[in-house]
C-alpha cells in the first residue's frame, strides 16, 4: 500500500475552507518544491505527527501548531488525515477492523485531531490528541501495536549523520540492523568445543562471536592477571567477614539471546572508509556521512517485513554537491522502482527542497500551485 492522499486544516499556515490542504500522492517519488515558509515542512511534519517515525520520537504540539488567519484568530482543533490505497491481501488482514469500502475500493484512512483544552499550553493536558480510522474519524481509535506498522522513516533537515551512524544505545544503526533478517543467523558458541579454526569461527553468529571473544578474553594472562590483583591486593583488604568482596573482568553480556544480539548491534558503527585500502581515511564531511544515511534507511525500508515502506527527507541537498544531488536522486527513483538489489518491496519517498538540480532531474507528471507555494509529483 501506498500514502495517496494528505488533507490538513488548521495546521500552521493551512487554514480550513478554501485555505485547508488537499494533497494526491502517486506512488514512487515525490517531490514538494517550494520557496522558504512555504508549508514544505508542514506538509511532512503532518505525515510524521499522523504516522509516527521509526525512531518512535516523541511528538509534542506546540501552541504554533494551530493556525492564525489573517483576523489574528487562532483555531482551536486541528485535522490531518492520510489515506492509504491498494492495501495486499497481507495488509487487508493486519488493518482489517480500520478499513473503509468506498465506491468499491479498499481504503485506510488514518486521522489525527488535536483540540485545545486550555489556552495556556504549560497547564497540564492543555490539548487532547486522537487518532482513528475512517473518513472524518468516525472509525475505531488505533492502538499503539497499529500505529507502528504505519511508522515512516524520517530524515530531517541538517542531520547530524555521523551521529546517527555512530554506536551506542538505541543507536539508529542498532534499529536498522535488527530489522535484516540474516542478522541473527549462524552458529552458536559451545564452550565445551571451541572452535579449532577461523573457518569454524566465520559460521558463528553474532551472538557466537562474542561469547567466543568473551571466552577468549576470559583466558587473556593480563586480564587474569589484573583481575587477580584487583582482587587480593586491593578489594581483599576491603572485605569484611560474611562480605567478601570480588570483582571480575568481562564483556557485558546477558538476558536472552535477543537482548544479546541487541547489545552487539549496539556496539557497532558504520563509517566510510577509501575505496582504494578500505580502512577509514579520517574524517568525512557532512555530506558524504548523509548519503551513507539515506543509503542505509533504504536498506531498512527494502527489506523490513513491517511497517509502511515509506521515507520522508527534509532537503537532502544539504551539504551535496551538485553533481552529488542528481546521483542521488537517481538512487531515489531506484529504490522506488526495485531496481536496487537489496531492495525487496517498492518504497515511496516523500522529499521536499529548494534545489533546482533535484527538481530538474526527473519528469514532471503533475504540477500546481496553492498559497505562493509549488508541489511537483513524480513517478
Amino acid at each position: 500500500m501506498y500514502l495517496s492522499e494528505l488533507v490538513i486544516r488548521n495546521f500552521r499556515l493551512f487554514g480550513e475552507g478554501e485555505t485547508e490542504f488537499h494533497l494526491r500522492f502517486q506512488p514512487g517519488v515525490t517531490v514538494l518544491v517550494g520557496r522558504n515558509d512555504a508549508g514544505k515542512s508542514a506538509i511532512i511534519d503532518a505525515i510524521r505527527y499522523t504516522l509516527l517515525t521509526r525512531e518512535q520520537e516523541y511528538v509534542r504540539v506546540d501552541q504554533e501548531d494551530f493556525h492564525i488567519d489573517d483576523d489574528g484568530n487562532q483555531a482551536s482543533s486541528i485535522y490531518i488525515e492520510c489515506t492509504f490505497s491498494e492495501l495486499s491481501d497481507d495488509e487487508r488482514a493486519a488493518f482489517l477492523e480500520l478499513l473503509s469500502y468506498v465506491d468499491g475500493n479498499v481504503t485506510l484512512y488514518v486521522t489525527w485531531t488535536a483540540r485545545r483544552l486550555s489556552e495556556l499550553p504549560g497547564t497540564r493536558r492543555w490539548v487532547d490528541v486522537s487518532v482513528r480510522s475512517g473518513r472524518g474519524g468516525v472509525g475505531p481509535p488505533l492502538e499503539t501495536s497499529t500505529r507502528v506498522l504505519l511508522a515512516t522513516a524520517y530524515l530531517r533537515p541538517l542531520r547530524d549523520a555521523e551521529r546517527e551512524m555512530s554506536s551506542g544505545r538505541r543507536s539508529r544503526l542498532s534499529q536498522i540492523l535488527s530489522n535484516v533478517p540474516e542478522i541473527s543467523s549462524g552458529d552458536k558458541f559451545d564452550d565445551t568445543n571451541v572452535p579449532p579454526d577461523a573457518a569454524t569461527v566465520e559460521r558463528l553468529g553474532l551472538v557466537g562471536i562474542a561469547e567466543y571473544m568473551r571466552h577468549s578474553i576470559r583466558r587473556h594472562s593480563g586480564v587474569r592477571s589484573s583481575e587477580r590483583a584487583i582482587n587480593d591486593q586491593y578489594l581483599g583488604l576491603l572485605s569484611l567477614h560474611g562480605d567478601l568482596l570480588r570483582g571480575k573482568i568481562d564483556v557485558t553480556a546477558g538476558g536472552t539471546d535477543d537482548a544479546r544480539l541487541r547489545q552487539i548491534l549496539e556496539l557497532l558503527e558504520l563509517c566510510l572508509v577509501s575505496d582504494l585500502t578500505g580502512s577509514p581515511r579520517g574524517r568525512y564531511g557532512l555530506g558524504s556521512n548523509n548519503l551513507l544515511f539515506i543509503a542505509c534507511e533504504l536498506l531498512l525500508l527494502g527489506r523490513s517485513a513491517e511497517g509502511v515502506p515509506l521515507l520522508l527527507i527534509e532537503e537532502p541537498e544539504a551539504h551535496l554537491h551538485p553533481q552529488r544531488q542528481i546521483r542521488l536522486m537517481d538512487l531515489l527513483f531506484k529504490a522506488s522502482r526495485r531496481e536496487v538489489d537489496e531492495v525487496g518491496s517498492e518504497v515511496q519517498i516523500v522529499v521536499s527542497t529548494h534545489s533546482p538540480n533535484l527538481a530538474s532531474k526527473v519528469p514532471v507528471r503533475n504540477f500546481g500551485t496553492d498559497r505562493g507555494w509549488k508541489s511537483v509529483f513524480f513517478g
